[in-house]
Parts: structure tokens; sequence; C-alpha cells
């Protein structure tokens, strides 16, 4: 109950000192306020004003009587009182301290005296509404002061209003309780009452309205499971869903500072400080996606499309999705454990979740192989394999570099490359994320110089190194005799040289380190001298010169033509055995020659002769001794006839002679017998 202070001590019923009942008059007392119209008595207060009663025929004035009106009807508040007959009586009315009303009463009979007292009071009626001035606050509590002294505590009804009748004066608006909150406006409010029917006064107290709205990280509206709990002073309020539009309303709460609990399904997922100084909007953004998409990666990030997530938090999961990726409705950001199952195996951890796609990461990496090598062999001749823990990862051929292996498990892990049967690197390496292993094969630089007999080198010769699969490795030497630089892996090789398609050189190399040799072939330089029977130099013959192999095949070698000291220069010419068994086909003014020489090779310059069966050139035609000796023999010959023929014609002429004078008998034996000797000296010739 509200707390009622009065300035006098108000007495119930009245006291008539020394004077008998006999001698009095009744006196009736009906208060109102100054318009007459409303009972001075508060039902919020409780009490009626008090009246004193002082009898004043000796002018003493002293108190005969103090009573407290009781309630009447809606216009009067009444007061009775028995006052002695033939004396003087001053009526005083008090209503909350203040003295609002006096009359002088001479009672002379004992007739009943009803007074009608209007009182120096005036209905105050104060509205109280929230800030807005819209929502009367009911049971709110307003202190009224006088001057400093505290003179009334009065409850709004449910329309919030306060009525009291004042007596006139000034007055002050003081603490304006809602609930145990003082809800005054700053500002200093003051109620002047007078003579006025009634003074009306609103205020807009400091309760206001906080309106809620809870949205995911996404921007969207969340309704269903959202539970909003009011908090002050750690004392719970209220708690409130949202409505069909997501709107959290907490209305009429006084001015302070409040404590904002969001819960979804019973989880807390977001706590706001409010101080709450005017109406307020707060969109609360709870810290949880609508949907996240967990997406299972290895390493690389490549969704690993075997793996299952079992559990995430305490949700435990089946593969209905993906597998590989799972798709969640309404999950809070936060640090969530999991479970992975991967080929048997499961992986345990925790994952971030604060975005609405997330990448679950497994220890399971990739291992990428290149080769760095100059090396001029086929890649494919090399093998890869990798084992971990005994079981082989990888088994693949060089020439598919760069290899690369997903999903291994970090450990230990051993690498061997091979070259047919030669082990030529061994390792063990450990993986504890992707990696990257660039492999320098352990190779040995070879260079050969490539000279002959007498050191000079051999340009554009054949270098042949046999490898292991059977095949051979081709080099071409440079005008300085010089190779490439190779670069091989350890091992046995066997090279030869193969000089204008003539094998020259072989030899077996085991290459343990880098190698450069200067290597000494069978080939020399040699002069040929052609000469005819009489030892004079040949000039101009074309020579052909072959060399005869060990099965007979023989190989051209080049064409030559003789100098004019009928020299013939053989550059380099391969020596494939020894001896060396060298074929010419000699070509002179349209006749063959051959000859067949064997050359034993050895440093420094040789020179071989060879006379060719030439005794002369007779009209540009070569002739041996034979044919010499039927030139001379057919040359004696004509000479012999000719001067046969001379003679024979010497002695017709002269026999022509003679014939003349003979008889024709005569003439024709002796021309028969001309005729004969004519004959048988021709078959002689």
């Amino acid at each position: 109950m509200l707390t009622i202070y009065m300035l006098l001590l108000m007495n119930v019923g009245f006291i008539v000192r020394g004077i008998q009942a006999s001698n009095t008059a009744r006196v009736e007392l009906l208060i109102s306020d100054n318009t007459g119209t409303r009972a001075l008595y508060d039902s919020n207060l409780k009490t009626g004003p008090t009246i004193r009663i002082l009898n004043s025929t000796n002018g003493a004035g002293e108190e005969v009587a103090s009573i407290q009106a009781k309630p009447y009807n809606s216009t009067f508040s009444k007061a009775v009182t028995d006052l002695t007959v033939n004396n003087t009586y001053i009526i005083e009315v008090y209503w909350l301290g203040v003295k609002v009303y006096h009359i002088e009463l001479n009672i002379t009979s004992t007739d009943t005296r009803i007074i009608i007292a209007k009182t120096n009071t005036t209905l105050v009626q104060i509205k109280l509404f929230d800030s807005r001035g819209v929502t009367p606050l009911e049971n709110a509590t307003v202190n009224i002061y006088k001057q400093l002294s505290l003179l009334a505590s009065l409850t709004s009804n449910e329309n919030g209003v306060v009525e009291v009748l004042l007596p006139y004066g000034t007055y002050r608006i003081g603490e304006i309780y809602w609930g145990d909150i003082n809800v005054k406006p700053s500002q200093e409010i003051k109620v002047e009452v007078d003579a006025e029917p009634y003074v009306h006064i609103s205020i807009n107290c400091a309760v206001y309205d906080l309106r809620i709205v809870v949205k995911n990280l996404a921007g969207e509206i969340m309704i269903s499971g959202v539970q909003a709990k009011l908090f002050r002073n750690g004392v719970l309020l209220s708690q409130l869903s949202p409505t069909t539009y997501g709107d959290i309303f907490f209305k009429l709460l006084p001015v302070g500072t409040y404590v904002v609990r969001i819960e979804f399904d019973g989880s807390l997922i977001n706590e706001t400080i409010v101080f709450l100084d005017e109406d307020k909007y707060i969109q609360v953004t709870a810290e949880m996606f609508p949907q996240v998409t967990i997406y299972i990666v290895d390493g690389d990030n490549v969704v690993v499309k075997d793996a299952y997530l079992r559990k995430i938090g305490s949700q435990i999961l089946s593969p209905l999705q993906g597998p590989g990726q799972y798709t969640l409705p309404n999950v809070f950001v936060g640090k969530y454990e999991y479970i992975v199952e991967w080929h048997g195996k499961n992986f345990t951890g925790s994952i971030s979740i604060n975005k609405t796609t997330v990448y679950l990461k497994l220890p399971l990496f990739s291992l990428t192989i290149d080769v760095a090598s100059e090396s001029t062999l086929n890649l494919a001749e090399f093998s890869i394999t990798v084992t971990h823990l005994g079981i082989r990862v990888l088994n693949a051929s060089l020439n598919q570099t760069p290899i690369k292996v997903s999903r291994l498990e970090p450990g230990v892990y051993h690498l061997t490359v091979k070259w047919y049967d030669y082990t030529i690197l061994e390792e063990d390496f450990t993986i504890h994320n992707s990696t990257f292993k660039l492999l320098r094969l352990p190779l040995h630089k070879l260079r050969m110089r490539i000279v002959d007999l007498n050191d000079q080198v051999l340009g554009n010769a054949s270098f042949l190194i046999k490898l292991p699969n059977g095949t051979s490795l081709f080099l071409q030497t440079n005008e300085d005799g010089f190779t490439e630089t190779i670069y091989l892996p350890e091992a046995q090789y066997y090279c030869t040289v193969i000089w204008r398609g003539v094998e020259v050189y072989e030899e077996t190399i085991l290459l343990k380190e880098d190698l450069m040799k200067t290597i000494k072939t069978s080939v020399g330089s040699y002069i040929i001298y052609l000469k005819d029977l009489w030892g004079n130099p040949i000039r101009g013959a074309r020579v052909f010169v072959y060399i005869i192999l060990s099965n007979g095949t023989k190989i051209l070698i080049g064409n030559f033509t003789s100098g004019d000291g009928g020299e013939i220069l053989l550059l380099q010419i391969p020596l494939p055995s020894t001896p060396t068994r060298i074929f010419l086909m000699i070509k002179f003014y349209g006749k063959d020659f051959s000859k067949m020489l064997q050359i034993i090779g050895s440093s420094g310059a040789s020179t071989y002769n060879i006379n060719l069966d030439v005794v002369a050139v007779l009209l540009g035609y070569p002739i041996n001794l034979l044919e010499t000796v039927i030139i001379l023999t057919i040359i004696i010959s004509i000479i012999v006839g000719i001067m046969v023929i001379k003679h024979i014609l010497e002695e017709r002429e002269s026999g022509i002679v003679i014939i003349e004078g003979l008889e024709q008998e005569e003439k024709e034996g002796l021309l028969d017998k001309i005729r004969r000797k004519l004959g048988r000296e021709k078959e002689e010739f």
C-alpha cells in the first residue's frame, strides 16, 4: 500500500469536553472540492480529510474535537459531530496536512446543522504513458512533493491515470516508478493548483519497447526453434518466441540495461547487452548458417569421393550424401570434432566452421616426382618404385614424369630408380605434406675425342655405345673430333668407332666417373704413286679405293684422280684389320686396271708404288706390252707390204712395154703368168 504522509494527527470520532449530549446540536459537514462536485476523499490514499473543531466562545480557540471524514457519495465526504449549544466554534478542514476550508459557527439551538464545505482543492489528473505517449502505464507509482516533502505516493489505474485532489499551491512531480525503476523524464515537472475546475497533466515516461529480429549469417529471419529471454540484474523478466513474421516484442520496459539471450532449440546462440533509453530495434545475428556444405578433401584440396563423414560434433551421420560431400542444416559457427572413414580407416580431428562451404582436409598427401637430368637416354628405360611399410605405392617409368601419386599417408617412404638391372638411385624420404621431389640421377659425363694413327682428328666419325637393352647410342664427332657430352649411369659399355662405314676401334668402358678420353683409331693416311712400265708417272687416272673386310665384303672408301706425279693421296683410310687389304679399281683412258694392296696400320705417312701395264698412250688409248708388240708387228708388215707392192708395180710397168710388140696369143699368155705371180705374192704377204 502507498504511504500517506499527513501533517496533522487525525483522530477518528470526536470528543466534546464537559458537555452533556442533551445540550448539543448535530452538525453534518459535507466536504467537496472547489467545484462542489467531487468528494474530498481519495480511494487511492484510502483516507478522507481531517476536521478540527475549535471552541472560540471565549476567544481562546481551544480544540474540542478532531474527526476524520468518511466516504459519503461521489460528491461529498461526510463528517458528523455534536456541538454544545450556545457556543461559537471554528471548523477547519485539513487535506494532506493543508487547511483547505474553515468556517465559524455559532450554535444557538439543538437543531441539526448541515454545512456544505467547498474546499480549496482541485482535482489533479496525471496521465502516465510510455515514451511515445501511446500506451498508458498501469500500476505506475507517482511521488508528489510539496516543496521538499513527499506529499503522496499514488498508483495509476488501468488507464495509466492518477487522480488526486490537491490543495491550492505549487507541487513537484517526483519519482515515477514503473516496477522498481524510476522512469520519470529528466526534466522538472511542476503542478500549479488553483481554483480551476481541474488540472490535467500527461507525462511520457522513460518506458520503451524493444523489438528484436533474429537472423542467421545468411541474412534469413529465424523463427522456428528461436526463443528470446530478457534479463535485468540477472533476473528473468520475460521470454518470448518470434511472431509469424519473425518479430520479438518486449514492450513497456523501463529505462535501463538489459541482457537479451537468444536460444535455438534450447542452446544459447547469442547474448546481447542493451541499454534501453529509447524505443529500439536490434537485429541479432546468430552465428549460424542455414546450411553448410562440407567437402572432404586431401592435402591438395581434391575431393575424396570415397571418404565418409561419420560424425560431426554430436551429430552422427549416415552416408546419405556424397560421399566426399555433405550438406548440413542450421550449423553454428564453431569448432567441431569429426570422424571420417576412408578405406576402413578412421580419421579424427576438429574443424572450424565459419563459412557456408568448409573443406575438411584429411592428412592424405600427394607425391610429385620429376627428373632433372641431362641424360640423352630415353627415360622410358628408367623405372621408379616407391614403397611404404613394404607396400608398393608407385611403379612407373621415368618418361611419364612428372609422376603424381595422390592420397599418401604421412610416414617414411623408400624410393628406388633402376636402369635395366642397374640400381642407380636409392633413398628414404619422409612425407608430412604434399611433396614435390626433383630427382637428380647420378649420371657421369662422357665425351670422346677421336683421332687417327697420326693424331689427326676425325671429323664426322661415328661413336657407338652399346646399351644394356642391346640398342646403341650414336654420336657424331664435330670438326674438332669431339663427340657431344652425354650423361650415362654407372655401368659397363661396349664402344666402337665407325669411320667411313668401317669399324676402326672397339673397347669396353667401365664408367664410374666423368670421362674425357682421346681414342686413337685404326685410321691412316697413305700415298700411292701410279707409274707405267718404264717408271713414268701416270697422270689423270681415276682410282676407286675399296676396303676388303674379313668376310670379303668390299666397301668403297672414295675415288681419286692421280696427279701430275702420278700420286694418289689417301687420307684417313680405315684399317679394320692388320694387315688391311685395299682394292684399287683404276680407270685410265677408258681402260680398267685393278690392284690389291696390303697395308699394315702404323703412324706416319706410308707410300706405295703401283706400276701399271702401260707402255704408252696411243691415240688416247693406253697400250700394254703385248699390244705394243702386236702394233709394231702390224706396222712392220704394212711397211713390207708396201715395198712388195711397189716392186710389183715397177715390174708391171716394164712388162707392158714388152707385151705391146707381141701377138695376141702371146699377150694373153704373158698376162696369165703375171696374174699367177701376183696371186702368189699376195698369198705370201
